[in-house]
């Protein structure tokens, strides 16, 4: 069947509501353009105490504990911001394009919780037979004793994440800050260095895990 002879009206296609293409059709499928979705929204909620500014597809947040930023020009996504909600909008979604408004709203909704409440990872030192030391300096966190060995194993940390050692728990660390990428990936590089190579990481378990994890 020929479907160019039908009138256009896509918004009416879009809706699924055309009783011409109804009628015209009779027991085949609908056309593509018929069964495409117009559009996916999902809304953020905004609280009071945080200022949202939305420039272009840049957005920043601002709150109690201080402001973060995040460029989301990647996506072709409308961003609609309101009195107290942000409406993120991607039109004629396919395939992994219609999950993206979820995951855009996923990583706002971490910012905001980042600059009213914040983020913690507790790390522990996990060892069989060698006890391993934290050292927090500036900017850096020093594994020693490592599986015995005198190789200083030693991790940078990000901009705007605090590492903070336990005097009464010193196999433990407090990783803190607000922006949750940022925390859990500088909790990842102390994690990679200290992983053991050349044996049976089954057997040799020595190493730094993440034990706890949540807001402040």
């Amino acid at each position: 069947m020929v479907w160019n002879n039908i009138p256009q009206c896509p918004a009416v296609h879009v809706q699924r509501q055309c009783t011409q293409c109804l009628q015209t059709q009779s027991e085949e499928p609908l056309p593509f353009f018929c069964k495409m979705h117009l559009k996916n929204t999902v809304s953020v909620h905004i609280p009071a105490e945080v200022t949202l500014t939305v420039n272009k597809q840049e957005i920043t947040v601002k709150g109690p504990r201080g402001e973060l930023k995040r460029n989301f020009d990647m996506v072709p996504l409308d961003l609609l911001k309101t009195a107290d909600a942000l409406q993120i909008t991607v039109w004629f979604p396919r395939g992994k394009l219609n999950a993206m408004p979820r995951t855009i709203a996923s990583h706002i909704t971490n910012m905001i919780t980042g600059v009213t409440k914040g983020f913690y990872f507790v790390m522990k030192a996990a060892h069989a037979h060698f006890p391993m030391e934290f050292v927090v300096k500036t900017g850096l966190v020093e594994v020693r004793n490592y599986i015995g060995q005198k190789e200083v194993h030693t991790t940078e940390i990000l901009p705007g994440v605090t590492v903070t050692a336990d005097k009464e728990k010193k196999n433990e660390i407090k990783v803190t800050g607000n922006d949750i990428e940022a925390v859990s990936y500088t909790c990842a590089k102390i994690h990679q260095s200290c992983r053991i190579h050349n044996k049976d990481i089954r057997k040799f378990l020595d190493g730094v895990y993440v034990a706890e994890r949540g807001t402040l």
